[in-house]
């Protein structure tokens, strides 16, 4: 990493602070959604020293909340700042990423440009949630193993295993960063780097999820959490019986990964005010990037022979697919921000065309990246909890509650 890229790095580490910690007390300084329902309870847990009323996750990224709350207070505004440090980071980390699979220093800082302005991102970075804290770990793990399978060092490996391992403890869906790298080495033929994959990504992760119960451990047994990881098991296969939910064929398919294709948005929470104005977090992704990524992902797929698609370069589509694919095979409820793993390698193909435009037709340039900037600002109060008039929601007719 040379000053370019320092200078690349710390512009974005620094935008993205301060675009996300701005505000972030939002809703009235109270916390939302799931904050409010599962992580507030359980950051404090870790502080009490008891067990996390939260066990169907592991406990990293709640830790991790612990430790905002212990530094920052106990506000809402404690809760979120780990989050947000964790995003401006996971941004740091996407550029690193692309510059490392691509060698393209303009198409890497377009890349992770494009992140930075999608809603979804965005929202969940100021979210008291431990969405972020995966995402960070998950990619960086695969920056570790891009560089591992162009250099076939072992201390590129380790570190990615290392960070599997803390991904993995924070969420088990981290398990899906791992068939790009295993087709890829699979197609290559190279049988010692897979022997190395295999060998040393369990070892490692195994003492690192581990470690992330230690605080579990030191007041149960070993044996006690080997019966939790069941129990964590159990709960998710009958995670929609667990809910009572009874949905009909349209609702089923609505709160499954065959609508996240579509786009569909729906509200985290809202607030009407006497005076009129609205407050709410709209969530969805940024149409004006998602939309045309998704055509050159399905445009991408349909020109590369299937002899050709298992290679590095194409490890953006294989990204995708792996984090999408399972889902459809999962009969339980979904939301739309489990995509989000995938989405910097999706809109890294946006950023490949826009890097083409450039070069190509500079006021094409210009006018794709004001359109992109002009609808990243107009749903920005939608995004972030700030009051707004009725009519700023013409394109959104929804009835809230008072």
């Amino acid at each position: 990493m040379n000053r370019k890229d320092a200078f690349i790095i710390a512009t974005l580490l620094l935008s993205n602070f301060v675009l996300r910690v701005y505000h972030l007390d939002y809703h009235n300084g109270e916390t939302i959604f799931d904050e409010r329902a599962y992580y507030e309870k359980a950051a404090l847990s870790y502080l009490k020293n008891v067990d996390d009323p939260n066990f169907e996750h592991p406990p990293l990224g709640k830790e991790i909340l612990a430790l905002g709350i212990k530094w920052f207070g106990g506000s809402p505004r404690g809760l979120r700042m780990p989050p947000v440090i964790f995003s401006a980071l996971g941004i740091a980390v996407v550029y690193l990423l692309f510059k490392e699979l691509s060698g393209n220093r303009f198409m890497s800082t377009l890349a992770a440009s494009l992140l930075s302005l999608d809603f979804m991102y965005f929202i969940h970075s100021r979210l008291g949630t431990m969405e972020i804290f995966y995402l960070f770990f998950t990619w960086t793990y695969m920056y570790f193993l891009i560089k591992f399978l162009k250099s076939g060092r072992i201390e590129h490996l380790l570190l990615g295993a290392v960070f599997f391992g803390l991904g993995l403890s924070t969420k088990w869906s981290a398990v899906l960063a791992i068939p790009p790298f295993v087709l890829i080495l699979t197609a290559r033929k190279d049988w010692t780097a897979l022997l190395r994959l295999f060998v040393f990504l369990p070892t490692v992760t195994f003492i690192v999820y581990t470690l992330s119960y230690y605080p579990f451990i030191s007041r149960n047994s070993f044996t006690d959490f080997i019966g939790l990881q069941l129990r964590i098991y159990e709960f998710w296969t009958s995670f929609a019986q667990k809910l009572g939910l009874k949905l009909n064929a349209v609702e089923y398919v609505l709160n499954h990964s065959y609508a996240w294709v579509l786009n569909p948005s729906w509200n985290y929470d809202s607030i009407r005010h006497g005076n009129g104005y609205i407050q709410l977090i709209w969530s969805m992704y940024n149409p004006i990037i998602f939309f045309p990524s998704l055509f050159l992902l399905v445009k991408k797929m349909a020109r590369t022979q299937i002899s050709q698609f298992l290679r590095l370069e194409n490890l953006p589509a294989l990204t995708v697919l792996a984090f999408y694919v399972p889902w459809l095979f999962v009969t339980r409820i979904q939301y739309t921000y489990y995509l989000l793993p995938a989405i910097p390698f999706l809109y890294s193909l946006a950023a490949e065309k826009l890097e083409a435009t450039y070069y190509r037709d500079r006021w094409s340039f210009l006018s794709l990246a004001l359109s992109v900037i002009f609808v990243s600002l107009y749903f920005y109060p939608l995004i972030s909890d700030i009051p707004v008039p009725p009519q700023y929601l013409i394109l959104y007719p929804l009835s809230f509650e008072n």
